[in-house]
């Protein structure tokens, strides 16, 4: 599996495209899905994979919208939300699908596009939905932020410590009904403070020798209960376990399902651009460019790098399952060719912690610096992939063990590696990344001094969601010394 990166000749060939498209409507109109839209379709065409082709469809959607919002000054009907494109559209979308893209960020964690500068995101939940023993109506089975709950027996015929009653002072006989009927006969365990008792099989709750309860009775169909003490504790809860017969019966336990939102803001990240006249006019006379167009490709390209850069940051303060290190020092006895096969057993280690964290899921990623990468791409269970991108930034760089996809960081402490667990859907994360708008800019203005300035920015958000699916570990002792790097600090 390769990941596609828009190179430069691309990049080009997507401007000549806009060119050709030159007063065609494009984007989305009624009825249409964003794959289906004019230009869109075009755009995204040879991108692999349908996640990332809607992610970028759906950036040109925005961009497109924040245009016709500035032209016409409110919004058109869904009929008339087209677009016919001029000078700006004609670099400006290819650069923006050039982003898109790029980034690597989408590879790691979930995208969710606002569809303006603040919105909602959503984690999916699933809770108890009747009381059941421990399992309380409203508890967490799965929780997006915080991993499973306690709850193990909730599909299960035992019913657990179920309360009956607190005991009380002057009050020495406590009866009700049990919630799951019929009860098993012989199956009932009653704990109250330090004492236990149990049924006879036969309806009765046999009292201990010297201890406080005097006598009981259960009726197992019913579950009709009755326990009477010679004395109490006040403040000690009566909990009863037992195990119901289920079938047939119309009062199973229920899960429901439960979507929950987060209010979520759109940061902008702006730069501006400057060039000259005659800057402008050499490149278009040596090379058939415009300097705008170039300007516009390198300002997407910082502002890629940035996004990723913070996102990493914050996964690698993020990572809560558990770190551990691998020293690159040999053992006695043993060659360096043979010890570094044993840094996928650190990586593996590290996917474990993640599926002790969540009880669910392993990792399916890992990034790891060029130390990290030297190790690997001689490792007999790597498959590199069939093509490096040329971007200045994290690279997809194959496969490890069928299971991982690799990540090289070039910018990063060259002895770390984060390992994390992307989701097949956006509700199902750890990390989402929420853009509204990857690149959009003001209108460019020539100046007295024969210069051109032009504003470019980006607007996205992030919310952190669960920090138990993601991992990180640092090499010790690499014999090569590759610098120290920028590592991730914020």
């Amino acid at each position: 599996m390769d990941i596609g990166y828009t190179q430069p000749k691309e990049l080009r060939a997507r401007q000549m495209l806009m060119e050709q498209l030159i007063e065609t409507p494009m984007g989305v109109t009624k009825g249409q899905s964003l794959l289906e839209a004019k230009g869109w379709a075009e755009i995204v065409e040879d991108i692999p994979g349908d996640e990332r082709k809607m992610f970028v469809a759906s950036m040109l959607e925005n961009n497109k919208q924040l245009l016709i919002d500035k032209r016409n000054g409110s919004i058109l009907s869904e009929d008339t939300q087209s677009l016919n494109v001029g000078n700006w559209e004609k670099f400006g979308f290819p650069v923006i699908s050039m982003v898109a893209e790029n980034l690597i960020s989408p590879e790691l964690v979930a995208v969710q596009p606002l569809q303006g500068p603040s919105g909602q995101v959503f984690y999916m939940d699933y809770v108890v939905g009747q009381d059941k023993g421990t399992s309380k109506k409203g508890d967490k089975v799965w929780d997006a932020r915080a991993g499973h709950g306690p709850s193990r027996d909730y599909s299960s015929e035992k019913v657990p410590s179920e309360q009956l009653a607190v005991q009380a002072s002057g009050t020495l006989t406590y009866s009700g009904n049990l919630a799951y009927t019929p009860i098993r006969p012989g199956t009932v365990v009653i704990s109250v403070g330090s004492e236990v008792f149990a049924d006879d099989a036969n309806g009765n709750i046999v009292a201990n020798s010297g201890g406080t309860l005097t006598s009981g009775t259960i009726n197992y169909q019913s579950g009709a209960i009755s326990l009477v003490f010679v004395s109490v504790t006040t403040g000690n809860a009566i909990a009863i376990t037992y195990y119901w017969n289920s079938e047939g019966s119309s009062n199973l336990p229920q899960i429901n399902f439960q979507i929950t939102s987060s209010p979520i803001y759109a940061v902008r990240h702006a730069l501006r651009g400057r060039w000259s006249f005659e800057a402008e006019q050499m490149l278009q006379a040596l090379h058939g460019l415009k300097a705008e167009g170039q300007l516009s490709a390198a300002i997407a390209a910082e502002i890629q790098f940035e996004i990723d850069r913070t996102i990493l940051a914050q996964l690698w303060n993020l990572a809560g399952a558990g770190t551990n290190t691998w020293d690159a020092n040999s053992p006695s006895g043993v060659t360096f060719t043979e010890h570094k096969l044993s840094f996928v057993d650190a990586i593996n280690e590290l996917s474990m912690f993640i599926y002790r964290a969540t009880s669910r899921v392993m990792a399916n990623w890992v990034l790891v610096g060029v130390q990290g990468a030297a190790i690997l791409i001689n490792h007999p269970l790597f498959e590199p992939a069939s093509s490096k991108a040329e971007v200045d930034g994290v690279i997809f760089l194959g496969t490890l063990n069928k299971q991982y996809k690799v990540f090289v960081d070039p910018h990063g402490t060259p002895g770390d590696y984060l390992v994390g667990y992307k989701g097949d859907n956006f509700m199902r994360t750890g990390f989402i990344f929420a853009p509204w708008l990857l690149l959009y800019s003001t209108n460019t203005i020539a100046l007295d001094d024969l210069t051109y300035r032009k504003g470019f920015a980006s607007s996205f958000g992030n919310k952190a969601v669960n920090a138990k699916y993601y991992s990180r570990g640092s090499i010790l002792n690499y014999p090569t010394n590759f610098g120290s790097g920028t590592g991730y600090s914020n």
